[in-house]
């Protein structure tokens, strides 16, 4: 029951995102009734992404991933996606219950799978997608002079975002919005009371290169 409404809840968050789309898309409706629609820009023999997170090696990690276009028209994309970082201050709170804000929390290493759905609104590489992360990690915590605890978790992340093209279709800037959810999470110390919160809601950004 407790995951049926974790799963709610992370919907109800990003229907905004959707909505947002959806209201651009209706906006540009009678343009697109009136002026015959463009065929889609395909940028030949460039299936392969990969994509570098700012914020991993500001937050001393790093952010990484690889992926490939699985269908001919580069609407479906399939990666792996990798990290590793200290959780900035304002994240903890967010993140885990009876975490404070001052202790020290790293993400030692997330492994994951994800798959990208382009949106064909705009008929060009620039189009909004949709997708899921799906994948395993742990964080170690630190706090109040007590031993170093691991929290290992499974998590799915459905997300929305944006790849905008600004170097012939080559090189991108990827804003995206992602809703986390923990599933399965253990403890190395079964009687602290740290625990992940179950959702988090994550903005990010990460800058692509395609080839």
């Amino acid at each position: 029951m407790k995951t049926i409404l974790i799963i709610r809840r992370i919907t109800r968050m990003l229907i905004p995102a959707f909505l947002l789309i959806q209201a651009g898309y209706m906006n540009a409706q009678p343009f697109l009734e009136t002026t015959p629609s463009p065929p889609l820009v395909i940028a030949p023999d460039h299936d392969w992404r990969i994509e570098l997170e700012p914020a991993g090696f500001i937050y001393k990690g790093f952010g990484l991933q690889a992926s490939r276009n699985i269908t001919g028209n580069n609407l479906i994309n399939l990666g792996i996606y990798l990290t590793s970082l200290t959780l900035p201050d304002w994240t903890k709170s967010s993140m885990f219950e009876h975490v404070t804000d001052s202790a020290d929390v790293r993400l030692g290493f997330e492994f994951a799978l994800d798959l990208r759905k382009k949106l064909d609104l705009i008929r060009n590489e620039s189009d909004p997608y949709v997708g899921l992360i799906a994948g395993w990690e742990y964080f170690d915590i630190s706090q109040n002079q007590l031993p170093e605890l691991r929290i290992t978790t499974f998590l799915i992340t459905p997300f929305a975002g944006w790849e905008i093209y600004f170097y012939r279709e080559f090189l991108y800037l990827n804003p995206q919005v992602r809703g986390v959810l923990y599933v399965g999470d253990q403890s190395s110390i079964d009687n602290r009371p740290e625990q992940l919160a179950g959702i988090f809601i994550l903005p990010t950004f990460s800058v692509g290169v395609r080839f």
